[in-house]
């Protein structure tokens, strides 16, 4: 067998590896952003946040799980 028989062989393979690696840091991060939003909600029943903080929480929260996202594509 050829180098590059192999190559194309394994190409599906190694394919499989990346969506799976993709759909995995999708579900990592999608489970650490709930439970920022579950802590926030938390923090704004214990300290009664102003509304512009409670809106800055859940804002920082999906900027924090979009940059968790990225981070784990690249």
């Amino acid at each position: 067998m050829s180098n590059s028989s192999l190559r194309k062989q394994l190409q599906p393979v190694t394919r499989r590896w990346w969506t799976l690696g993709l759909a995995a840091g999708l579900i990592w991060t999608l489970s650490a952003t709930l439970l920022l939003l579950l802590l926030s909600g938390w923090l704004d029943l214990v300290w009664e946040l102003s509304p512009e903080n409670r809106i800055g929480l859940v804002v920082g929260t999906f900027l924090l799980g979009a940059a968790g996202f990225m981070a784990m594509v690249v």
